[in-house]
């Protein structure tokens, strides 16, 4: 499963990280070191998605297909 974390500080977007490939048991973990780094108390705003599966781009030719990209689906988590 892949993540995705959208960093704002008032409103404006200012990066997104991506996780990928981590522990199921450790990423509670990751994600609070996220909020540790940015916290609300400053302005933040952190939106988390979640990616479990993605749409590949396939070119075909006469006798092969050759996977031409990969981009996750991703949705946001809810909250609450």
């Amino acid at each position: 499963m892949r993540y995705r974390v959208d960093i704002y500080q008032q409103e404006k977007l200012l990066f997104s990280v991506d996780i990928e490939h981590i522990d199921k048991n450790k990423r509670g973990e990751y994600l609070e070191l996220l909020l540790v780094k940015f916290p609300s108390e400053e302005g933040y705003q952190l939106k988390t998605f979640y990616s479990d599966h993605e749409i590949g781009y396939l070119k075909s030719t006469g006798d092969s297909v050759e996977l031409l990209a990969a981009l996750p689906v991703y949705r946001l988590v809810p909250y609450g």
